[in-house]
């Protein structure tokens, strides 16, 4: 549904803005990236979701979306984290 991508699109550039202005990334998983891993994982019932280097949690928020009854996890050793 067209209101669905428009939320959809509304929710990745809100999580693009956070990682560049809160934590001041210059790398980072763009959400569209993110998006394509995603699509590689088969749809199961996933109890845990972890992200080793998450930096500003895209590939997680959208993991998220895609199986939404997991729990999440992210380490990120950055100095913006420490």
């Amino acid at each position: 549904p067209k209101g669905s991508a428009q939320r959809t699109n509304a929710r990745k550039e809100e999580i693009i803005s956070a990682a560049e202005s809160l934590y001041n990334y210059k790398y980072y998983t763009p959400v569209e990236v993110a998006a394509k891993l995603l699509e590689l994982i088969p749809r199961k019932n996933y109890k845990k979701v972890i992200d080793i280097c998450c930096g500003s949690w895209n590939l997680l928020n959208v993991a998220q979306m895609k199986f939404p009854n997991a729990k999440y996890f992210g380490l990120c050793l950055s100095e913006n984290w420490l």
